[in-house]
């Protein structure tokens, strides 16, 4: 599935492996099809084109340990905004259908607005604060 997307995360040590039933159960619950953990991506037998290019972008910012400097909420919410912005970056090279890119602009303006509440509410630390 995907190798082109993938082999090189493979090869910079990603760990890819098929979701089994316990993590069926967790990815349903979180309403994703993929996921990655570390090094580790997960995905169900059903990951989209757009998963699959999302979860390998995360696999390299955290290879890269990128906003490594931000408490974890903020690194999350900067991580997925980054990875949304990518996504939508490559749609036509990678032929994503508009479904998925509807999907990636609505996920975008939900981590963007996060990420102002946070700010508004006082809750968004930048490093070295």
């Amino acid at each position: 599935m995907y190798h082109k997307l993938t082999n090189p995360a493979i090869k910079a040590g990603a760990d890819i492996r098929y979701a089994d039933a316990e993590y069926q159960k967790r990815l349903n619950k979180m309403g994703a099809r993929a996921v990655t953990l570390g090094d580790v991506i997960i995905f169900r037998e059903d990951a989209t084109t757009s998963d699959v290019l999302e979860e390998v972008f995360h696999f390299w910012q955290n290879h890269r340990r990128k906003f490594s400097d931000y408490g974890h909420n903020e690194r999350e919410v900067l991580c997925e905004i980054e990875a949304k912005q990518y996504l939508l970056s490559v749609t036509e090279k990678y032929h994503i259908p508009i479904i998925e890119k509807e999907e990636t602009e609505e996920w975008l303006k939900k981590y963007q607005n996060q990420m102002k509440e946070m700010k508004e509410r006082g809750e968004w630390n930048e490093p070295n604060q």
